[in-house]
């Protein structure tokens, strides 16, 4: 497999989550520690938006002004972003040293005759 395969296969990859891409290039250690970041990130996200849902709610019950601060909501938003582009970055960077892997796995073994 040459580089520019691999390398599409794990950006590709890398579409549906960070991480993915790290573990489509066997990489488990680093793609299963951005996708745990990821998940962490996602967790964060639905946590902000349902505590934000639960206050709107008991101000509209109170009748009290709705009011909610949207920083809070955006920024486990963009934590994922960041970690999504440094997954990116991971797999230009780190590529081309498993593409050598690779190319040792797929080089056929020399049987010795006796």
């Amino acid at each position: 497999m040459n580089s520019k395969s691999t390398k599409s296969k794990a950006i590709l990859a890398n579409l549906i989550a960070p991480g993915i891409g790290q573990l489509a290039q066997r990489r488990w250690l680093s793609g299963s520690l951005y996708l745990l970041a990821s998940l962490l990130g996602l967790a964060w996200l639905i946590y902000v938006f349902v505590k934000i849902m639960i206050q709107t709610w008991q101000n509209a019950m109170d009748g009290a002004p709705l009011e909610y601060s949207m920083t809070e909501f955006f920024i486990p938003i963009i934590a994922i972003i960041l970690i999504w582009i440094i997954s990116y970055i991971d797999i230009f960077i780190f590529a081309p040293k498993n593409d050598s892997l690779e190319k040792h796995e797929e080089e056929p073994a020399n049987d010795k005759k006796s």
